[in-house]
Parts: structure tokens; C-alpha cells; sequence
């Protein structure tokens, strides 16, 4: 690393919180890492990043996670939709959507994988 300049920041405490849950997981070493990171990542971000995704959520899913943020099951917002979508991918079988295509097709219908998730997540939304 070449020579160092010192930044004072301001943070809110939902965002010194997040940092030290970051911090606190192992992702980085200390706050000073995690921030260069993301100032690395930001300068780094092409106008369009095909990683990036816009999400349109229902006022009672943004309640829902508001209220589970409030209560710290979440750090904030954004890492709470993003365990919640980490969580639900881990419930989908990807081998028995593939079984239930081969016998759909066997029986001659004719419905694509893509069917067969929105099927079963809406099937789990509604666990």
C-alpha cells in the first residue's frame, strides 16, 4: 500500500452496526478494510453492472423486513433481503424440479424449469 491519507466519517448507527457485523463475521480484518473495500468496489462499478438488481417489494414485505431489522434479526435492509433470497434458494431442489420436468414431459406437457420455480416458490411463500 502506497502512502496513506486519514478520512473522518460520520456513520448512522445502522451503518456502523452493519460495518461491524461485517467486521464481526470475519469479512474483514477491521472497519478501516471493509470501508476501503467498498470505496474500491464503488470507484469499480461500470454504469451498468449486470450483477446489480432492482427489486420491487409489497409494502407489507418492506413492513416485514422493516420490523425484522428493527428487532436485529437484520443489520439492515439490504442484508436482510439478501439472507432471505440466500435462504430461499437454499430450500429449492433443483434435482426433483428436474425429475418433475422429465415426468411432466413424459405425460407430454410441456412446462419449463422456470415454471417449476416460480411454482415452488410460490408454493414456499405460502409455508
Amino acid at each position: 500500500m502506497g502512502k496513506v491519507g486519514k478520512v473522518t466519517i460520520r456513520l448512522t448507527e445502522e451503518q456502523a452496526s452493519a460495518l461491524d457485523f461485517l467486521v464481526g463475521n470475519g469479512n474483514f480484518k477491521n472497519r478501516s478494510e471493509a470501508i476501503r473495500a467498498s470505496i474500491d468496489q464503488l470507484i469499480a462499478i461500470p454504469e451498468e453492472d449486470e450483477r446489480m438488481v432492482s427489486l420491487r417489494l409489497s409494502d407489507t414485505m418492506t413492513m416485514t423486513i422493516e420490523a425484522l431489522v428493527s428487532m436485529e434479526h437484520f443489520v439492515n435492509k439490504e442484508l436482510g433481503i439478501r439472507e432471505l433470497i440466500r435462504n430461499g434458494l437454499d430450500q429449492i431442489d433443483l434435482n426433483k424440479l428436474k425429475s418433475r420436468q422429465e415426468i411432466l414431459t413424459e405425460l407430454g406437457a410441456n412446462r419449463s424449469t422456470k415454471d417449476l420455480l416460480d411454482a415452488q416458490y410460490q408454493n414456499m411463500l405460502k409455508e
